[in-house]
């Protein structure tokens, strides 16, 4: 006799928390996305693009060791295609890396 205790979920309980996660989705999503590939002797930079519209910037960046000291530093122009992702190979701070 759980019936009573345990009623069957309906379909605004169900939209409801979806609705209250895409509203909580809003502070936590950015439609650029900079991402960076580390492999052994290389850097990859991709930029991942989720709007309509093609995107340009810049990069800073200033790589350091687990002392906190600053090994390089510089800027890199980097762009990516509306709906796409566009990887930029080996960016100027490939220097700082052993």
């Amino acid at each position: 006799m759980t019936a009573g205790r345990w009623p069957p979920g309906r379909a605004s309980t169900t939209l409801g928390a979806g609705k209250a996660l895409h509203y909580a989705a809003r502070k936590f999503y950015a439609p650029i996305l900079l991402t960076v590939e580390d492999k052994a002797q290389q850097m990859n930079l991709y930029v991942t693009n989720d709007t309509t519209k093609a995107w340009t910037g810049e990069v800073r960046w200033e790589p350091g060791n687990t002392g906190g000291e600053r090994l390089d530093q510089g800027v890199e122009n980097v762009s990516a295609p509306a709906l796409a992702a566009h990887c930029h190979p080996q960016p100027g701070f490939q220097r700082a890396c052993p």
